[in-house]
């Protein structure tokens, strides 16, 4: 009986440990999101170094206002050519933009959706989205992945990427993306209101876009005409969280729906 009663206690005990070090670490986030909102420029990064936030293997950069990343590419993201596959590249741009929120305090629920987001039934949802890739790493390389995100218009947020080689620092890739807002339970669209601006105020780079914007179109695809067609797919996996179609599931989607004598002209063209 006694062995059971010091069992309890001890649990007991680690709960309340827990529960205080919670605690503890959203008095922390509340302190770091306010003074972040009345620092300066220069004294943001100051201020995040000094917080406590666990988890995730990045950093801030650049007066905080960049995040940075590096990822090892591992033997599962690759192709038969031994080389970064473009899908796993799109993992590690929405695994960076999501770190980035959670980072900076802004990271109230599902994919970075801030508190003020959340209460109103709001995600960020990617409406356009460019890579440009000069060179895919190849396995057991190191790539570093830098993110921001900066105003576009009245009701859109952009946000860009540049993938470097660990080593030499050289570009390997950039990337920028277009997101709005969408109401979870009516699937519309949203304006961006001001309370949801000042929560990315704070945080917000003032700088040009990395790539500049492809304003071709893509023609209207006749199915009669077409020279191939793969019909009875089931989409119901490219759905994320939110739920949303994931743009990485959906990049994953259209590759395997390619006919395989694409996949054999690549091979031709890499071993060529």
């Amino acid at each position: 009986m006694a062995t059971a009663t010091i069992g309890f206690l001890l649990v007991n005990k680690h709960f309340q440990v827990e529960a205080l070090q919670n605690e503890i670490i959203n008095k922390m986030k509340k302190t770091v999101k306010y003074e972040m909102r009345m620092a300066s420029p220069s004294s943001r990064r100051k201020i995040i170094s000094q917080a406590v936030i666990s988890g995730g293997s990045g950093s801030l950069v650049q007066d905080g206002l960049v995040y940075r990343q590096n990822f090892s590419v591992r033997s599962f993201e690759i192709g038969f050519d031994r080389k970064l596959s473009l899908a796993a590249l799109t993992n590690y741009l929405q695994d960076t933009a999501l770190e980035q929120c959670r980072v900076i305090g802004i990271w109230a629920d599902d994919f970075g959706s801030t508190p003020e987001m959340s209460r109103q039934d709001l995600i960020w949802v990617v409406c356009a989205l460019q890579i440009v890739v000069d060179s895919y790493p190849s396995w057991l390389d190191v790539v570093e992945v830098d993110t921001w995100f900066y105003p576009s218009g009245q009701n859109s947020i952009r946000r860009d990427w540049i993938v470097r080689d660990g080593k030499t620092g050289n570009t390997l890739a950039r990337a920028t993306s277009v997101c709005v807002l969408m109401n979870k339970k009516t699937r519309k669209l949203s304006k961006l209101k001001e309370e949801i601006r000042e929560e990315f105020t704070p945080h917000i780079r003032n700088c040009d876009p990395v790539i500049v914007k492809d304003s071709r179109k893509l023609l209207r695809l006749d199915v009669d005409t077409a020279d191939y067609v793969r019909k009875g797919e089931k989409v119901s996996h490219l759905y994320d969280v939110s739920p949303s179609f994931n743009k990485c599931f959906c990049m994953c989607f259209f590759f395997q729906c390619l006919p395989c004598l694409i996949d054999c002209l690549n091979l031709l063209s890499t071993t060529a």
